[in-house]
């Protein structure tokens, strides 16, 4: 289930107006209501309608406050919004934007597309860059990116020149907004042990010594982030190719493991010989304190 916790989710949709998932997603396309927030809603509820966006961000005219973010689609499912960006292997997500093509996006309508495509990208891996061509990665408006219509896509001019020109600092402030990915693992390996390492969610410090008691800030624990020292960890009890000597730890770092979860991991140097990870062994463990 995909569902951006900053949004107000009024789903489910009638069957008739969407493909159920789940499907991956490429990227994210803007477009424009030519109209209100609760008409695009009311449109998409209709039984029969097959019409559909993931998302509908409310502007300045609407009921719901400016900037409201409304998502009618889990964004694993297909909506019905833009012909051939609809399905695998080009399906988009789509986010509808009130008003009319001949007014730009306000700030705050500006900010919430931007705050969809930043957490959409983290959620289904595709690159915050664009405005890209059509069946490309990334994201992009229901014309083509030059304004012209595309027959494939339902020959629109939506969201028409003006949003269209904003879409650019949108994608910029989307950037901004993204977790970072943390640097590869190689550099950590390079010069001094480190020793300490930022969480990208929370942005707080965490850290651990040489025994492998780990430490974090305040903000790190408020963001449910869960301590677990080295010798918690399964893998580091079995024993695996270190000794249980003192100072077993040469480094913490915070990284996604190959799951796609973000958690902290601590390096260890075998006592002789390559590790798991070139020559350290590697102990990831999830936010949660999951292994």
């Amino acid at each position: 289930m995909a569902r951006f916790p900053k949004a107000i989710w009024r789903g489910p949709l009638p069957s008739s107006n969407f493909a159920a998932g789940p499907s991956p997603k490429i990227g994210l396309v803007a477009h424009v209501i030519v109209g209100s927030e609760s008409s695009a809603e009311g449109e998409f509820h209709g039984p029969g309608a097959q019409l559909s966006a993931h998302f509908v961000v409310a502007g300045p005219r609407d009921v719901d406050p400016d900037g409201t973010i409304v998502q009618l689609l889990d964004t694993d499912d297909d909506c019905y919004a833009q012909e051939a960006g609809n399905f695998p292997p080009t399906a988009y997500i789509a986010v509808e934007t009130s008003g009319q093509a001949t007014t730009p996006l306000s700030a705050a309508q500006a900010e919430s597309l931007a705050q969809i495509a930043a957490w959409a990208s983290e959620v289904h891996a595709f690159p915050l860059n664009g405005p890209v061509a059509h069946g490309t990665p990334g994201v992009t408006s229901h014309c083509n990116p030059d304004g012209t219509p595309d027959p494939a896509w339902g020959d629109h001019p939506c969201p028409g020149p003006l949003r269209l020109a904003q879409l650019p600092g949108v994608i910029a402030r989307a950037r901004a907004l993204a977790i970072p990915v943390p640097p590869p693992a190689a550099p950590v390996f390079q010069g001094e042990p480190r020793m300490f390492d930022r969480d990208p969610v929370t942005g707080g410090l965490i850290g651990t010594d040489r025994d492998g008691n780990f430490y974090a800030d305040a903000s790190v624990l408020a963001g449910g982030l869960k301590i677990v020292t080295l010798p918690e960890h399964p893998d580091w009890k079995a024993g695996w190719s270190e000794s249980w000597s003192a100072d077993p730890c040469v480094g913490v770092m915070f990284e996604k493991d190959m799951d796609g979860t973000w958690g902290y991991t601590y390096f260890t140097q075998p006592a002789a010989g390559k590790g798991s990870w070139g020559i350290y062994n590697r102990y990831h463990i999830n936010r949660n304190g999951t292994f």
